[in-house]
């Protein structure tokens, strides 16, 4: 029970100033006021008593031994309201009473609305207002020294004509308290240094910060990334991936550190320097593709780069551009028979610092061959003063020039390489073949004979025309 000296003076006055009639009746009258300790509420008691409970590890702070000074102007000894005060001011709080008019505990909530509230604290004072909790009229105060939960905290206390304990109360029993001053709540602390942001700060890679050490043990801690001080959405971890959004930004790490029972604490560690772009991994160099021949085409094989970019080509022959070559093939055009080819590609991704990669050189560029579909034939009438002709080769190519060579009986008629042949008296009697030679730029000549086309009839003879 709580009571300002003021209103009740010391017991050695009292017992002065009354008869022993009137002795009697006022302590009978206190009787009825106070429960005793074990009536209280339904909560369990771990020790009565200054010495039983330090024996029992259950510390009075100090209390038993200075329990004969008033603290706040209230009653000294075994009062609820000098040990609460006695233990406000030892976790920090206020020197003096932080209100004026009585000292009694159910006043103590009512005085101090704006710290009362129905959240336990580590330090906070547990107030009962006036019979609540199995107390009278006076109402009563105790220390919290641990919350256990949400809903169970656990009290040191000293209560006015009775002794000194401990005891662990659950929300929801009659002994749960009307409320909680938050005089000198405790508070999670900082030790040491702040942790420093650890890693490479460049697109696509991942930073870190560790917990950094506080007090009391069992704290948890929180993280929040900053980008030039505003927060990342979503970035609640102890690391960050660095996408390219974060390029040229420098990386703070608010912590936040909680324990049930105590007052959070929060910090901002220090901020880095500022992100630089991230670098493109390649798996090797680039790899040209294809046979070096006139008319196949080239491919250019990347392979496989980290994370995936957007590429661009520039083909090259012997070291020089290939003129509006720019996607990742190449057709090989006539002109570049004998030259060698590689290619050049330039990967970028927003974020990262682009890069160029070049391939090495082919093989030079081969001719290509013509591929015969069907031979020449020679078409007309074989007979002497007639004119035959060359029916053209089928090449699996279109040939840009075709020249004929005429042969009778196997010999080269000298000074005719057209496709059409007079048959003159001296052919009389001889066979006839036509040999046709294809070129094309880019290609290996194409040289295809015909079938033979028969002998030469006389002129007056009537011969089979041929076509």
């Amino acid at each position: 029970m709580g009571h300002d000296p003021f209103v009740l003076p010391p017991w050695s006055v009292v017992r002065r100033a009354l008869t022993p009639a009137g002795r009697g009746l006022l302590i009978a009258s206190l009787v009825l006021l106070v429960p005793s300790p074990g009536a209280v509420g339904a909560a369990t008691v771990h020790c009565v008593g200054y010495g039983a409970c330090s024996a029992n590890g259950y510390s009075d702070a100090g209390y038993g031994s200075a329990n004969a000074r008033s603290y706040w102007n209230m009653v000294t000894g075994h009062n609820c309201t000098n040990y609460a005060a006695y233990r406000v001011i030892q976790a920090g709080g206020p020197g003096s009473r932080p209100w004026s008019g009585s000292g009694d505990a159910h006043r103590w909530g009512h005085e101090l609305p704006g710290i009362t509230d129905q959240t336990p604290a580590v330090q906070s004072i547990a107030w009962w207002d006036s019979n609540q909790g199995g107390w009278g009229k006076n109402g009563h105060v105790a220390y919290v020294e641990q919350v256990v939960s949400a809903d169970m905290i656990r009290v040191s206390e000293d209560i006015f004509d009775g002794d000194f304990r401990w005891r662990t109360i659950s929300r929801g029993e009659a002994a749960w308290p009307t409320g909680f001053i938050h005089l000198a709540d405790a508070r999670v602390s900082r030790i040491g240094a702040l942790p420093r942001i650890a890693g490479k700060l460049r697109v696509g890679e991942r930073v870190r910060v560790g917990a950094g050490s506080w007090s009391p043990s069992g704290v948890s801690v929180g993280y929040q990334w900053l980008a030039d001080g505003r927060t990342v959405r979503g970035a609640t971890q102890s690391s960050l991936e660095l996408t390219p959004r974060f390029l040229g930004k420098r990386l703070t790490v608010k912590l936040s550190a909680r324990r049930l029972g105590y007052v959070p604490a929060s910090a901002t560690t220090a901020a880095s320097d500022r992100v630089r772009r991230g670098r493109i991994r390649v798996d090797g160099a680039p790899r040209v593709r294809g046979r070096a021949v006139v008319a196949e085409r080239l491919t250019a094989d990347l392979g496989r780069t980290t994370p995936q970019t957007r590429a661009s080509y520039r083909w090259l022959a012997d070291g020089t551009k290939i003129r509006g070559a720019r996607t990742d093939s190449l057709r090989l055009a006539p002109e570049l028979a004998r030259a060698r080819i590689s290619v050049r590609v330039t990967v970028k991704r927003r974020g990262y610092a682009s890069r160029t990669l070049r391939s090495g050189r082919t093989e030079p560029v081969k001719r290509a061959t013509f591929h015969q579909v069907a031979p020449p034939r020679v078409s007309g009438t074989v007979q002497v003063g007639e004119t035959v002709h060359a029916v053209p080769t089928q090449w699996s190519v279109k040939p840009s020039r075709r020249v004929y060579v005429w042969l009778v009986d196997k010999e080269v008629v000298e000074g005719n390489y057209t496709a059409r042949l007079p048959l003159v008296a001296a052919y009389e009697g001889k066979e006839l073949h036509v040999v046709e030679g294809a070129t094309r730029r880019g290609y290996e000549q194409g040289v295809a004979v015909s079938a033979s086309g028969g002998l030469v009839a006389a002129a007056d003879e009537q011969p089979e025309p041929v076509s």
